[in-house]
C-alpha cells in the first residue's frame, strides 16, 4: 500500500528536471506560478525527454515574461473562434 500511494496518487519531482515538471504515475504534470496566476496542466503519458523539452520551454517563456505556448493560445480564443472550432462542430456530430 506504502508503495502504491507514494508513486501514484502523489506527485513525484526528479531534482534533475526543470522547475515546474512533475510525474504522477505514468502521467507528467506542470504546475507553476507565473505573473500571479498558477499554471496548472497534465500533458499525459509521454517520453520523459519530451516531458523535460516541454518544461525547459515553458519555463524560458515564463523568464521571458510571456504565458507559455498553450495557455497564450486558449486565453486567446474568442467567442466567435469557439463557436467556429468546438461548438458547431460538436452540433453537427450530433445532428449526424
Amino acid at each position: 500500500m506504502g508503495d502504491y500511494c507514494k508513486h501514484r496518487d502523489s506527485d513525484y519531482r526528479d531534482p534533475d528536471w526543470p522547475r515546474g515538471l512533475y510525474r504522477r504515475g505514468v502521467s507528467f504534470r506542470f504546475r507553476r506560478m507565473a505573473g500571479g496566476r498558477r499554471i496548472f496542466q497534465v500533458w499525459g503519458q509521454m517520453p520523459e525527454g519530451d516531458a523535460i523539452r516541454k518544461a525547459s520551454r515553458y519555463n524560458m517563456d515564463i523568464e521571458d515574461g510571456r504565458m507559455p505556448v498553450e495557455e497564450r493560445a486558449r486565453r486567446e480564443m474568442t467567442f466567435e473562434s469557439f463557436a467556429r472550432e468546438v461548438w458547431l462542430k460538436k452540433k453537427a456530430a450530433e445532428v449526424r
